[in-house]
């Protein structure tokens, strides 16, 4: 049933779908890469302030690169290597921008370097 309302969607709708996907795992991935690092974040809520303003700037430019390497560029059903190799570009080169960007309009203080090697691994799984 809900695999016949997706097929109904027109193709830019579907993109539109994929796109608020990644949006959502780009976040919450920023989030649970915090976690996994530091643990009981969520009880910090000066940290959970931090880590949305970081995670105001990382979505963008993590979008940005997938859109870049032509991850919506088509909606399909059945993926393939390129498919993949073209998952592993964007993500491979959208989590070293993101820090080169929070580098140079934000402070790196109090956010692990590590943060970004745990957020590609959680995106690439």
């Amino acid at each position: 049933m809900l695999e016949r309302g997706i097929d109904a969607l027109s193709s830019n709708a579907k993109s539109m779908l994929v796109f608020a996907y990644d949006i959502i795992i780009v976040v919450l991935t920023f989030f649970m890469s915090y976690e996994l690092r530091l643990g009981q974040v969520y009880e910090n809520p000066e940290l959970m302030q931090v880590i949305l303003n970081k995670c105001l700037i990382i979505a963008p430019v993590q979008l940005a690169c997938f859109y870049f390497m032509g991850l919506y560029r088509a909606i399909w059903r059945f993926s393939s290597t390129p498919d993949l190799i073209r998952i592993i570009k964007g993500v491979s080169i959208g989590i070293p921008s993101s820090f080169l960007v929070l580098f140079l309009f934000q402070s790196l203080g109090g956010v692990p370097r590590s943060i970004f090697f745990i957020q590609w691994a959680m995106l690439l799984i």
